[in-house]
């Protein structure tokens, strides 16, 4: 007895085109998606690196100014910021050229650097002063010269120091009628990374921009944000640099 031979359907072997394209699209939409997720984190964890670099600098830099002009001496004998520099006696110990002693007063200035490095000197000092300089005057502290410049930090495109009146005004020379309850310390930065892409004749032009622009009218704070809201002209600079720079105040009130 014969049998039939039964019929059956033949499989094609492998993957057909349509599953061939269609696990295409797939891995090209999970490239895609990977792609994006590192670039926001990429993004997030510069961002994050830029924070905590403008931060730190800041936060050293405010600090060891706030003890300066805490611990400084007001005294009608003496100046204080001659000639737009700061400039003044504080009660910080240090040690004086060619003298072996400790001198419990130092004079101490802070001055900005083109290269955006904050540098202070310092100078141990008696009060020995026959010059007769008064509190206020714009003549120059005679012991300025002799002043040894440290670096504190780099990155520093702003740095202005306020007197703050009595009557809550800001001024940038001191005014002996309106009186001193303390000072206003304004500090722009910005990291590392985006100073790199900073060429030296955009780092001179922020600098002169944010020295002018904060006029004492409002906090240093506020005319600095005014300034970098409508007349900074972004494009001309890295994009990084609205998400590298960063703006500090601090208010030191003396007791």
């Amino acid at each position: 007895m014969k049998h039939s031979p039964t019929c059956r359907s033949a499989k094609p072997a492998g993957f057909s085109l349509i599953e061939l394209l269609v696990a295409v699209a797939v891995l090209a939409l999970m490239t895609l998606m990977l792609g994006q997720l590192f670039s926001t984190v990429n993004t997030t964890w510069l961002g994050g690196q830029s924070r905590v670099d403008n931060f730190s600098k800041s936060r050293v830099l405010l600090d060891l100014l706030s003890e300066d002009l805490r611990k400084g001496v007001y005294r009608s004998d003496l100046c204080s910021f001659p000639n737009s520099e700061i400039a003044l006696y504080t009660q910080r110990a240090g040690f004086s050229k060619g003298a072996t002693n400790l001198r419990d007063v130092s004079l101490v200035t802070y001055s900005l650097q083109p290269d955006t490095t904050l540098q202070r000197a310092d100078y141990a000092v008696t009060f020995a002063n026959t010059a007769g300089i008064t509190f206020g005057n714009t003549n120059s502290l005679p012991e300025t010269a002799n002043a040894i410049g440290r670096d504190t930090v780099s990155g520093v495109l702003g740095f202005r120091v306020f007197f703050l009146g009595t009557n809550g005004s800001l001024t940038s020379a001191y005014a002996a009628s309106n009186g001193l309850r303390g000072f206003a310390v304004g500090l722009a930065v910005v990291d590392q990374k985006t100073l790199e892409k900073l060429s030296s004749d955009q780092i001179t032009t922020l600098q002169s921009n944010f020295f002018n622009k904060a006029s004492g009218t409002n906090s240093i704070r506020a005319d600095w944000q005014h300034y970098m809201d409508s007349q900074l002209p972004w494009d001309s600079y890295p994009r990084d640099l609205a998400r590298g720079i960063k703006i500090f105040e601090r208010y030191v009130p003396l007791r």
